[in-house]
Formats: structure tokens, sequence, C-alpha cells
């Protein structure tokens, strides 16, 4: 694909974290605009990330990691 939205959409894609691409490009297709999409993937990657801290201080303390129902 060519043309000025190809050339935006790869700038894009170059700015986000390596394989975040896809997940947007299937967002987009599902009717999201990019700028959404991408918002939305930072705060699942946030989200994310502060529970790998919350399992990492868990482990730490010695604290059991059992399943939230």
């Amino acid at each position: 694909m060519t043309g000025p939205c190809s050339e935006r959409r790869r700038h894009s894609d170059a700015n986000l974290a390596p394989g975040a691409g896809r997940p947007i490009r299937m967002l987009q297709r599902a009717g999201v605009p990019t700028a959404a999409a991408e918002l939305l993937l930072s705060r699942m990657r946030a989200k994310v990330d502060d529970l790998r801290e919350e399992r990492e201080a868990l482990r730490k303390s010695g604290a059991s990691l059992t399943r939230r129902s």
C-alpha cells in the first residue's frame, strides 16, 4: 500500500513498542481510530506493567500467589 496514509501509518507504527502495530491495525479494522487504539493499548500495557510489579513485590515478600476469582 502506498500514499500519504500508509506513510503516516508506517511512521506511527515505528514510534510504538515492537509488535504493537498488529494490534492497532486489528483495532482500526474494527473501526477504532488510531489515536484511540494507541491510547487503549498504552493503558493496557501500563496495567500489565503495574500487575507485574505487584507480582514481583509479592514474590519478594514471600506471599502466596493465588488466582483471583
